[in-house]
């Protein structure tokens, strides 16, 4: 049996492939379905995003709760399905970021005004959770907001898995947060990191307490062959380090993508031209 590895971090999540979703009809060896948004060079020739309509699909399906952890929440398709779903008698809470309620972000004054339980949290950094858990079962997370941007302009890639064990984590997770704790305050829960659905092994790791940078440096100083890395803000010396002491050892050659990547640090030595 083939079998296929996922690495999911509360910061970004590094997945590949694709299938169709139906929230009845779940294949066992298929638990965990990828899918990317494709917004194109320009406006003309970008794909109407799919995975928000799957996304509104799961949440309209959601049979006793969801829980919903988001930094910007403004795509009214899928705010107007955690409203139904409130209103249908689905135990809805809702988790965010304190700087996107103070500045009257679409989906929390739409929490606030359907009185939505809700906390927000971690002032003084951000909260860049993006997942959703629904019925204990299902959890969707990657590396888009719920916002119009995300979906239709930028790259983000979306994981959906059907395991009530990794629900389980996110579920811990979720409940330290809307305790209001977060960052440093949320205390360290060992669920074992490592999750078997279907044919995919699945590990989830949530900063800041379950080192996930110490996991991808494991990944980057092991590898091989190739390193291929597409990142918004890539910032963290201690990953630049590593890729570039793979490159001088001649261990991997770097696959680089201009545009792949919007910010990097100044206090890097190296060039990737």
């Amino acid at each position: 049996m083939l079998i296929r590895h996922v690495f999911v971090l509360i910061i970004f999540s590094f997945i590949a492939a694709c299938n169709n979703f139906s929230y009845d009809s779940i294949d066992d060896t298929k638990g965990v379905q990828i899918y990317f948004s494709d917004p194109g060079t320009r406006d003309e020739n970008g794909l109407d995003p799919v995975i928000d309509d799957l996304i509104v699909n799961m949440i309209d399906n959601a049979r006793s709760s969801l829980d919903v952890a988001i930094m910007s929440f403004g795509r009214q398709n899928i705010i107007d399905a955690v409203v139904r779903a409130y209103y249908r008698g689905v135990k809805c809470r809702f988790v965010g970021d304190a700087e996107y309620l103070a500045g009257g972000d679409h989906g929390y004054m739409a929490m606030m005004e359907n009185h939505i339980p809700m906390t927000v949290g971690n002032e003084n950094h951000i909260m860049h959770d993006k997942f959703f858990i629904i019925d204990k079962r299902f959890v969707i997370t990657g590396s888009s907001n719920i916002s119009d941007s995300s979906f239709e302009s930028d790259m983000n890639n979306y994981s959906i898995m059907d395991s009530p064990q990794i629900a389980r984590d996110f579920t811990d997770e979720f409940e330290q947060m809307f305790a209001g704790r977060f960052g440093n305050a949320k205390k360290f829960i060992n669920n074992g990191n490592t999750y078997r659905v279907g044919d995919t092994v699945v590990e989830v790791y949530f900063s800041p307490h379950e080192d996930a940078m110490g996991k991808i440096l494991e990944y980057t100083d092991n590898a091989l062959a190739t390193i291929h890395f597409f990142i918004f803000a890539f910032t963290k010396d201690q990953v630049g380090s590593s890729l570039f002491e793979s490159i001088e050892n001649s261990k991997v050659s770097l696959e680089k993508r201009y545009g792949g990547f919007r910010q990097i640090t100044a206090s890097w030595k190296w060039s990737l031209s």
